[in-house]
């Protein structure tokens, strides 16, 4: 960062202080002696508002820096030197002393609203991580760098999202966050600030547009579903057509004679169907015969069993 004194190795402070200590001492001696010697009250009281008024300047002189600041003095108003963490001391009135702090910070970027690039107004939150990497700058490039950098950020962020299409926006948070952070700290590198993160803590989106979100959600999952649906019909019918090759293939279609009874057997476990046989050998005609006889047959049945319940 720094040493405490680049210019000549020494610290004037610390010598106008050990200044101010010797005139103290000095003065409180020769107030005594005029006052016990000489009974003088005049160079007595002369001699006590010196011993005061440099006892205060050696005071003035004592500066304490924190383990989590740097102090910056500036001599007649130019940059002079860097002060680190300690008991330090400095030249009054000649020097003045700007402490730093070093420490990580955070702010918030709350509620600024950006248009998209397809008209759609959202709401966002940010919060952005920084710290001091060099005290000197924090104080002469720039003045009070917190509020500097906060709308920076919200300038920066409006200039990004400004760019991107509502989908992108929600779907490429950390790639906003990381522009964010880049270009933030591009510029705030000039003024000794090292911003080390960007997160987006909320997006609000406007209640028309979420309606609309959710509509879409549900047509895209009910598409999805058809389409499943589709392509489980086409895997079955594929299976359908391998089998039915497989039981033409057995001799004297046994393997679909097979296939017929066990339909059969699944059929007659309802009690409301009706199974009708007949011969293997018996033709088109016959069967069409014996179904319309069979269908004569219950309707007739129908019909006496509506006059039993009409009697």
């Amino acid at each position: 960062m720094g040493e405490e004194s680049p210019e000549t190795g020494t610290d004037p402070g610390k010598a106008f202080f050990a200044l101010s200590l010797l005139i103290f001492i000095v003065s409180t001696v020769a107030g005594i002696a005029f006052f016990f010697v000489y009974g003088s009250l005049v160079m007595t009281i002369a001699s006590a508002l010196a011993a005061i008024f440099s006892l205060i300047t050696a005071g003035s002189c004592i500066v304490i820096i924190k383990q989590w600041e740097n102090g910056v003095v500036l001599k007649f108003g130019k940059y002079s030197r860097l002060l680190t963490p300690g008991l330090k001391f400095r030249v009054p009135i000649v020097e003045g002393v700007w402490k730093v702090k070093l420490y990580d910070r955070s702010f918030d970027v709350r509620g600024q609203e950006v248009i998209t690039r397809d008209n759609v107004s959202v709401k966002i939150d940010a919060v952005l991580f920084m710290r001091v990497i060099d005290a000197p700058k924090s104080v002469i490039q720039v003045e009070n760098y917190v509020p500097v950098v906060k709308n920076l950020a919200q300038t920066v962020l409006r200039n990004i999202v400004g760019k991107m299409e509502l989908d992108e926006v929600l779907s490429e948070r950390e790639t906003i966050a990381s522009e964010i952070k880049r270009d933030v700290d591009i510029v705030a590198d000039r003024w000794g600030i090292d911003v080390f993160r960007v997160e987006l803590q909320d997006i609000v989106l406007p209640q028309d547009m979420k309606r609309a979100m959710a509509v879409q959600a549900e047509a895209e999952r009910e598409a999805r579903a058809i389409v499943i649906t589709a392509k489980g019909e086409v895997e079955a019918s594929k299976k359908y057509a391998e089998a039915a090759k497989i039981l033409s293939e057995t001799p004297e279609g046994i393997g679909m004679r097979l296939r017929e009874l066990v339909t059969v057997a699944d059929v007659s476990k309802d009690q409301s169907n009706t199974i009708f046989f007949f011969p293997v050998g018996m033709g088109t005609e016959a069967m069409t015969a014996g179904l319309g006889l069979a269908a004569a047959e219950a309707k007739e049945g129908a019909r006496k069993s509506s006059k039993a319940q009409t009697k």
